[in-house]
């Protein structure tokens, strides 16, 4: 995918109420998963980047168990809530000790963390 790609998907999901597996799907083949091709959904599995196959469909925008693997090696992250008189929900942060923390808020901490991933990912891209 490309930037601009990338981008209109951080803004889908910052719009977004609440995960899906639609979401999911979309944000999971962004990150570079791959989905077999079975006619029959039972038997489908998905291929992370790094080769493993995995029976379990990842489910990332409502698991932040899932959600936290998209996150790029070497950054750091951390998901609460955040709590201000602006503003009250679940957040993430991201950084790495060379790039500046990104604060990301979204309607649930799995749907923060995959923003957040991504938003990593357009930084990693820019410095090649």
């Amino acid at each position: 995918m490309n930037r601009a790609q990338i981008e209109a998907l951080i803004t889908k999901l910052e719009a977004a109420t609440e995960g899906s597996r639609a979401l999911s799907d979309e944000v999971l083949l962004t990150c570079g998963w791959q989905r077999s091709n079975h006619q029959d959904r039972r038997s489908c599995y998905w291929t992370s980047p790094d080769g493993r196959t995995h029976s379990r469909r990842p489910d990332p925008t409502r698991s932040l168990d899932d959600a936290v693997t998209l996150v790029p090696e070497g950054w750091l992250w951390s998901v609460g809530v955040q709590n201000t008189h602006k503003r009250t929900g679940p957040s993430a942060f991201i950084w790495k000790p060379d790039v500046k923390a990104q604060f990301i808020e979204a309607a649930t901490p799995a749907l923060a963390l995959c923003i957040a991933a991504l938003k990593a990912r357009l930084v990693q891209a820019e410095a090649g």
